[in-house]
């Protein structure tokens, strides 16, 4: 199993846990805009499920969301945008995985992935705001922002 979706399967399932513990506030969401190809459009991902947290002992801070029931191959299934050593002074480089749909099996439809490249993290408060404009290898032009209202900080 490669490192990025060791990656991508650790921040699910550390959204799962935050979203058992968490109290709803203000709306978080994700908003990607896919500029070119066959899933070409702009999506927001659901406020009560999207997910915001900062973990500590890994050095991320992070935005996610999976919804389980998105078998049509044209709707978004995940979204997620992880920055990478938030602490740290300077520009800020990190993941983000754009999925769409499931086939019987849980076979993704679609799956846009950019790794370790610029990302933009603006603290506000206790929350944060998340984004990434760039193009996948495939030459898929992304853009996905990312607004929490608070974060979750994990160990």
């Amino acid at each position: 199993m490669s490192r990025h979706v060791r990656t991508f399967l650790l921040m699910t399932a550390c959204s799962l846990l935050v979203a058992a513990v968490r109290a709803q506030s203000a709306p978080d969401v994700i908003e990607v805009v896919v500029m070119n190809g066959p899933h070409a459009g702009t999506y927001t991902t659901p406020s009560s499920e999207t997910i915001c947290a900062h973990y500590k002992e890994m050095k991320w801070t992070f935005a996610t969301w999976r919804g389980f029931e998105a078998p049509d191959p044209k709707k978004l299934s995940s979204a997620a945008i992880k920055v990478l050593n938030p602490e740290q002074a300077g520009p800020k480089r990190g993941d983000v995985q754009i999925a769409f749909g499931t086939e019987p099996g849980t076979k993704v439809v679609a799956d846009y992935k950019v790794t370790d490249v610029p990302v933009t993290l603006t603290i506000k408060g206790k929350g944060a705001e998340m984004s990434f404009d760039g193009k996948t290898q495939e030459g898929v032009g992304l853009r996905v922002n990312a607004k929490c209202s608070e974060l979750e900080n994990l160990p």
